[in-house]
This record gives C-alpha cells, structure tokens and sequence, in this order.
C-alpha cells in the first residue's frame, strides 16, 4: 500500500515555463507549506497506553493522508500493530468493513476481520485532512509568492524604453541606479532624449497580503482544533476578543477527537489495554480546564506542565 500522495496544486503563475525559477520558487514554498500544515495536523493528539510496537506517528501519518488505520493484533507473535489498510468484502449495515487487509511499509500483509481488530477513523466523515491541509498551503504559498512580487516592484518601480543602440548603455546606467550609486556619470554625448522612461509606482500591498495569510494560517488552526487569535490587530487584545473562536475551536476539536475515543474504547474492550488519547495541547485556556485550578480564596492558578524556577509544582503559577 503506497501512502496517499497530495494533490499538486501549485501556484499557477502565467507565462512562467516548467523548470524556471518562478516555478521552482512556487513549488518550494507550496512544499514548505504543506509540510508544516501536515506536522501541525498529526502532532494534534497524543496517545497513553500504547504498545511499544505500536508507532503514534505513523498512525496519524496515514490518518492525515488516508482517513483510517487499522489496530490489531498479530496473531503469530501476538504483538500489536496499527497501520494503513484496505477493504475486502462486503460491510456491515453501519458501512463498517467486515474483511480488512493491514499492510507495513516493508510490504507484509495481516488479514484481519471485526473480530481481532479496531478501526481508527480519522473523523465521523472518515475523510483524510490532507485535502484540506493541500487547499490552504495553495492559498497561503499563492500569497507568499505574491507579496515578493510586490516587494520586488518597490525596487524597481520604471521600465524604459529606448533604441537598441542605447540599450547597453541605459543598461549599466540601470544597473547603477539598483545598486544605489548616488551619483551616476555618462559620457557627455550621451542623448538623454532618445529613450522614455515609464514608472509603474507599484503600491505596497505586501503588509494587507501578510494579514490575510495569517487569517488562512488561523482558519487552518481552528480546523484542526488549535487555538489561536483570529483578530489580526496591533492593539492589545481583550479577553472576549482572544476567546471569540473558543467555540469553533472546541467544536473542531471534537472532529477528529470523538472518532479517536470511540476507537481507543474499542481496543481497550476487544483487547485489555488501557489506551487513551486527548488533545496535544497545554496552554492554560477554558478548552484546557485541567490545565486550570483555585483555591478558596478564588484565586485562579495555571497547573500546566510548563514550570518556571521558583514556580510551586504542586500549586502552580498563580495567574492574573
């Protein structure tokens, strides 16, 4: 079973010819995009009670690209192992897949049934993430390339016109002025009257084009259940404006959560494990109430992981 490849979609920028630079940038920044939008996706959960030979990342790996996996367990050596599949057979009257054939990326097959083995859907649609995460890192790529252009045409805001007999010459006067020569010297027979110059005075848009990149980044965020800012201001934020998209964010959240729970339940039942799995998240928030503790006195403390010299482990830090 080969791993689901994305989708190419690259930034379409016309008259730009396959292999040139202006493609090879599109391509490299869609890359570098998708990539960090696949590993915020697959780092979202985190899994206790595994087996050892059971690897996290590679099952979220495919429930990024293919919507499932399969957890069983080998019934040679008796050790347990979750991993790309696919259906054989007819499904039950839930469309739950009654035949299943496991395969590892050295090619081994494990043929199992709903008797031995948990299904892991990445979400109640059972669809992939990476179709989502391939449209925006289009998107938020397509704006990077856009705002280098922008700020290209800031340095070199005049096309010229003229002769090609002046065209060398007006060439290294050019190649002066780019490189910030404050005075440029010609030769005195030089007919500044044979060659037009035409300024584009592109505007600056680039500062607009990073807000609304950031609004995408955002978007993409609340998918995948993170939390963040969707208010792109200078100002300082209030709390009503940082917790706005709590709701979105919780809901979202639950997407891919509830699919994995219900899994995990699954395999502690059919097996007698004591798997779990909740959200990879420790910011002191309201979605992250364990996270959050008091004492009588209604003073409010934040019992994160993440501790200071001087903090009271116990306690935690106090917060304001």
């Amino acid at each position: 079973m080969k791993m689901a490849r994305k989708k190419s979609k690259y930034p379409r920028l016309p008259g730009a010819g396959v292999g040139s630079p202006e493609i090879v940038n599109a391509v490299t920044t869609f890359d570098m995009w998708y990539s960090y939008l696949t590993l915020v996706a697959i780092t979202a959960y985190t899994w206790e009670g595994l087996p050892d030979t059971v690897d996290a990342r590679y099952m979220e790996l495919y429930n990024f690209y293919e919507g499932k996996t399969l957890f069983f367990q080998d019934r040679f050596t008796e050790d347990f192992y979750c991993l790309p599949f696919d259906f054989t057979g007819r499904p039950n009257i839930y469309n739950v897949p009654n035949k299943r054939v496991a395969q590892g990326a050295n090619g081994q097959h494990f043929y199992c049934d709903t008797l031995n083995s948990v299904v892991i859907w990445n979400n109640s649609l059972r669809t992939s993430t990476a179709a989502i995460a391939n449209e925006y890192a289009y998107r938020i790529a397509n704006l990077d390339i856009t705002s280098d252009v922008n700020i290209g045409a800031q340095r070199t805001p005049v096309a010229i016109a003229t002769s090609e007999n002046n065209r060398l010459t007006l060439k290294n006067i050019y190649e002066q002025y780019a490189g910030g020569t404050p005075v440029i010297i010609t030769s005195k027979g030089l007919d500044l009257s044979g060659f037009n110059v035409l300024k584009t005075d592109a505007p600056l848009v680039a500062p607009s084009l990073n807000v609304l990149k950031h609004q995408y980044i955002n978007e993409y965020m609340t998918m995948c259940g993170i939390e963040n800012s969707n208010e792109d201001k200078k100002e300082r934020l209030v709390a009503n404006e940082v917790g706005s998209n709590y709701g979105a964010v919780e809901r979202s959240r639950k997407i891919g959560l509830t699919s994995r729970e219900k899994a995990a339940e699954q395999i502690n039942k059919m097996f007698g494990l004591n798997v779990s799995v909740r959200f990879n998240s420790d910011l002191s928030t309201m979605l992250n109430m364990p996270n959050i503790g008091g004492d009588a006195s209604g003073k409010i403390y934040d019992r994160s992981p993440v501790n200071h010299p001087g903090d009271d482990d116990t306690q935690g830090r106090a917060t304001q």
